[in-house]
């Protein structure tokens, strides 16, 4: 998919709303989970759409406030508008260009070991 990484304001309802509506993709959507950063969550891929992320907090483990606004970036078009305040930036980019340079930068990369997706499959 070739779309820019977007920057956008949330309100933080917004953000967990965001979370547990992910696009449908390949007719399963309720299966979809969303790969972040900057977040901590527990997640059951398996249960019913609207219920995967039983807890979502910001990576230090601090409660996401409802009303307070944050920043988030992503691919355009992978979060309906719907959950958008602002649009703060857009970088014109392709997934693929963004993938190219990273992999230049970093010979490898690995996953965080630092806890912050714990999956349950339950």
């Amino acid at each position: 998919m070739d779309s820019a990484l977007i920057k956008v304001k949330m309100t933080g309802e917004k953000l967990v709303a965001a979370l547990n509506s992910p696009p449908a993709y390949a007719g399963q959507p309720e299966h979809c989970v969303y790969a972040f950063s900057g977040l901590r969550a527990t997640v059951a891929p398996w249960n019913e759409k609207g219920e995967q992320y039983l807890s979502v907090t910001l990576a230090d483990g601090t409660e996401i406030e409802p009303g307070k606004t944050y920043t988030v970036a992503f691919w355009q078009g992978m979060v309906s508008d719907e959950f958008i305040q602002e649009t703060v930036e857009t970088d014109p980019g392709t997934y693929a260009e963004f993938l190219k340079s990273t992999f230049s930068k970093a010979n490898a990369l690995t996953p965080p070991e630092d806890g912050r997706m714990k999956l349950v499959w339950n």
